[in-house]
């Protein structure tokens, strides 16, 4: 019988080719020209030696030197197959399997497997284990799916170690043990199998029985990218390799240049979770320059093939109109299949478009239950959402202040910042807890400090008017300016205030007049009746506002400009 060398053996030569063949060594690899100078030496020997002949006829059905030629092939071995010829009987089966030259045939070709096996081939051995896991030409069953799988492995050939490495890890037929599994799959890729190779470096990747070893694992995937696996496998190979990158595990530098070199390759390999990755560098500039343009291509690839997270982010794309025309009929369909394929984020956000009609006929109670569902999962925003119902009664939901700041407490410890700023709202009115302006500063500072606008203004209100805290208007304007720079209209209008008082500033008409105008175009209409006051007192001669000493009526009782000193009336 043709024995199984243990390691993969790259050859020379073709003289050492057709050497190591004729000590009965099948698994050689030689390098292509010489492969081929093997391959028609071969040719010529057709018939006097049963090992070149099978080895020529599979070369020769493959189409590796020469045009394929199935049915020379088939010709070539069909002799050895009915003697008994355990390696022609394995490759006869392949064709009758797979329907290659000959009419499929998968009972033919589980039993020519059998056959071989019984002769302690072992490659036909692993061979029936596929056949009863698969349920080709016989009953499915793999308890003995497992069994032969053993025995191949036991027996050194790589894909039937990493076969039965996969039933342990999986317990697929055979009690679940991570620990042999990892034993197993490194037995394989020992060998040099690259399957066994990609596998093994996912149990070092993820823990799976044994210790993480992102090292291992980077110089394992680093392998397989650099062979001629299926593309399945480089590109789940190049995102892990990205992903090890982007965020520098193990002795890996951190960059997101190299991130997105990898998921990009991976991308190429159609794998979804690199073209969402791809996507998510386009969309933030992340590594490689922003084009939202692309982000919104690779997102719609990647959902095209289930990818959850990209079905959640295409929807957003969708919703606000960034690179293609907003649509939120299409945004709650995406948000929807992405919820219901287990994205949380996509939970809030299926919740948010029932809530508001967006895309879906309004139904708050729907909003609620998927509020409930992110909630639950641990979406602060989810949180967030439910508590801002309660406090308000919305969604069928009784008015429940209590249980509101529950779920804005619950947001808090999942980290969504803006139910700070709502924590500190209800101590401020006593809404559910007990009024306390002491811990509703020390809620507004938390929001301010993470960068809530909402909490900058009402910090700098507490300042303003000295609830809770010392006053101090110079805090006031600290807080009011930071708030009205990320677009807080009410900071806004409180900004021209503190200019036209000179409280905490100095004061400044034309600056107090910018701000109430910047107020009225963010849409806060109370602006409108300061300006009309300004533009009523308008100095006629140089156009200052506020002309004349300001004292205990709007325009005092001075009425002499007090920027150019001329007399008004």
């Amino acid at each position: 019988m043709p024995k199984f060398y243990s390691e993969t053996k790259y050859v020379k030569t073709a003289d050492e080719y057709l050497y190591m063949l004729n000590l009965g060594y099948v698994n050689l690899v030689a390098p292509y020209e010489e492969g081929k100078k093997a391959f028609f030496e071969m040719q010529k020997k057709l018939g006097t030696n049963p090992i070149y002949d099978v080895k020529y006829a599979n070369l020769l059905s493959i189409g590796t030197y020469c045009e394929s030629d199935n049915a020379g092939a088939i010709r070539i071995i069909a002799p050895y197959v009915s003697v008994g010829y355990a390696p022609a009987q394995a490759i006869m089966a392949y064709f009758y399997i797979t329907g290659t030259g000959v009419a499929q045939d998968e009972k033919k070709a589980f039993d020519l497997y059998f056959a071989a096996h019984k002769q302690d081939y072992y490659g036909a051995t692993f061979n029936v284990g596929v056949c009863y896991e698969t349920g080709r030409g016989v009953e499915q069953n793999y308890e003995k799916a497992c069994e032969y799988y053993k025995l191949a492995a036991e027996n050194g050939y790589p894909n039937a170690q990493r076969a039965y490495a996969k039933c342990l890890e999986f317990g697929r037929g055979c009690e679940r043990d991570a620990v042999a599994a990892f034993k197993w799959y490194k037995k394989s890729s020992d060998q040099g199998y690259i399957l066994g190779q990609f596998n093994t470096a996912e149990c070092y990747y993820l823990g799976i029985g044994t210790t993480k070893d992102y090292d291992k694992a980077y110089e394992l995937f680093s392998r397989v990218v650099q062979s001629r696996a299926s593309e399945g496998v480089l590109g789940s190979a190049y995102h892990k390799l990205g992903y090890m990158a982007e965020f520098g595990l193990g002795s890996v530098e951190q960059s997101k240049e190299k991130a997105f070199e990898y998921y990009y390759k991976g991308a190429q390999y159609k794998n979804a979770d690199a073209q969402f990755a791809v996507g998510f560098f386009y969309s933030n500039g992340y590594g490689v320059n922003m084009d939202k343009q692309k982000a919104f291509e690779y997102y719609t690839a990647s959902a095209k093939q289930g990818n959850v997270k990209a079905k959640n982010n295409l929807g957003f794309m969708y919703e606000k109109g960034i690179a293609t025309a907003q649509n939120y009929t299409l945004a709650a369909k995406y948000y929807q299949e992405a919820a219901d394929g287990g994205d949380i984020q996509a939970m809030n956000n299926i919740g948010y478009m029932y809530e508001m009609g967006f895309g879906v006929a309004r139904n708050t109670q729907k909003a609620v239950v998927y509020y409930q569902k992110a909630a639950d999962n641990g979406n602060g925003l989810g949180a967030f959402n439910l508590g801002y119902l309660y406090r308000y009664g919305e969604g069928g939901l009784t008015q429940d202040y209590k249980k509101a700041v529950t779920y804005f407490q619950r947001a808090v410890d999942l980290g969504e910042k803006q139910a700070m700023f709502q924590m500190g709202y209800c101590y401020h009115y006593g809404t559910g807890v007990t009024k306390n302006m002491q811990k509703a500063v020390e809620w507004y500072n938390k929001a301010a400090e993470a960068g809530s606008h909402q909490g900058m203004k009402f910090l700098g209100d507490c300042y303003y008017d000295g609830t809770g805290v010392t006053r101090n208007y110079n805090k006031a304007y600290e807080w009011y300016n930071k708030a009205s720079g990320l677009g807080n209209k009410y900071a806004t209008y409180n900004m021209g205030l503190l200019y036209e008082t000179g409280k905490g500033v100095v004061k400044s008409y034309p600056k107090a007049y910018t701000y109430y105008s910047k107020a009225l175009s963010m849409g806060y209409s109370e602006a409108q009746r300061k300006i009309s006051e300004f533009n009523s007192h308008k100095c006629p001669h140089c156009g200052a506002y506020f002309s004349g000493e300001y004292k205990n009526g709007f325009f005092g009782t001075k009425y002499v400009c007090s920027s150019c000193g001329k007399k008004i009336r």
